[in-house]
């Protein structure tokens, strides 16, 4: 009978063991499956700013102030993420690096450094759109939105405006694609791929002054807004200075060189991009 006892238990024993090996085996399995790399997960983190990037410019576009507000928030809350992956993403701390080349680490961090300043750029664009805070005190609501169409409005209805955003917004993916597949490419081997060789072949530049200069001064003034520039109802609510603080020229003038420095930002980023040595 004792005999028997412990052939049970050895037994029972044995078929834990083996319940628990399979457990073991199950979890590296999906370890190894579903498991991200620090790599990896700084160049999607990329991809997620350039979305947040063009998400400003798409409400931009829409005269939407509060998707702006909303949309450089998330690129703010990006960019602390991108910047949190610099050590563990640092390929000095890749234990088994094997075939693969190095990160490209310096390229990383100075794209992410060149993103942080296009966020203040985009920041005061959002500022210079947004309400300053002035109007009807029973309608705070309905005085914002009035306002933030207005400003908007004097900003999209120009020509040579939406034309600069929709260049910087095909520049943005551009730049965006390109960096992606650089950051990926991992083998010693010459890059060939298409989003490479697009950056390569554009150019990316600010806006020239007298471009510059042709766009503001076909802008607003506080004494000189024309018949018919402006939607109707707009241009009484623009000179009449209830709730702008402010010359809405200057606003607008403002506007202009941020989207000229996000053309800068975007031509900073190619540059470094182009100047890696890709075999």
């Amino acid at each position: 009978c004792k005999h028997d006892l412990e052939d049970d238990f050895e037994s029972r024993y044995a078929e834990l063991g083996e319940v628990n090996v399979a457990i073991m085996i199950q979890f590296v399995i999906d370890a190894g499956l579903n498991f991200t790399s620090p790599k990896q997960k700084a160049i999607n983190k990329l991809d997620d700013i350039t979305n947040c990037c063009r998400a400003v410019l798409d409400a931009f576009c829409e005269e939407d102030i509060s998707r702006m507000q909303r949309s450089t928030g998330l690129l703010a809350k990006a960019l602390e993420e991108a910047e949190s992956l610099m050590t563990v993403s640092d390929p000095k701390n890749q234990l088994a690096p094997f075939f693969a080349t190095p990160f490209r680490i310096e390229l990383y961090e100075k794209v992410v450094h060149l993103y942080r300043r296009m966020l203040s750029d985009m920041y005061l664009l959002v500022l210079v759109c947004a309400d300053s805070g002035h109007g009807d005190d029973t309608h705070p609501d309905a005085a914002n939105d009035e306002e933030n169409s207005s400003i908007l409005s004097v900003l999209v209805l120009n020509s040579d405006i939406k034309r600069a955003v929709a260049s910087i917004k095909g520049e943005l993916e551009c730049v965006g694609a390109a960096l992606k597949t650089i950051l990926e490419h991992d083998t010693e081997t010459a890059l060939e791929e298409k989003a490479f060789r697009d950056l390569m072949g554009r150019k990316i530049h600010s806006i020239s002054k007298d471009h510059r200069d042709r766009m503001i001064a076909s802008l607003p003034h506080r004494d000189r807004i024309y018949d018919g520039f402006l939607p109707k109802g707009i241009s009484n609510q623009v000179t009449s200075g209830a709730g702008l603080n402010g010359d809405v020229h200057v606003r607008c003038t403002v506007a202009v060189h941020t989207l000229d420095m996000l053309h800068t930002r975007l031509a900073a980023i190619q540059a470094k991009i182009i100047s890696e040595d890709v075999y």
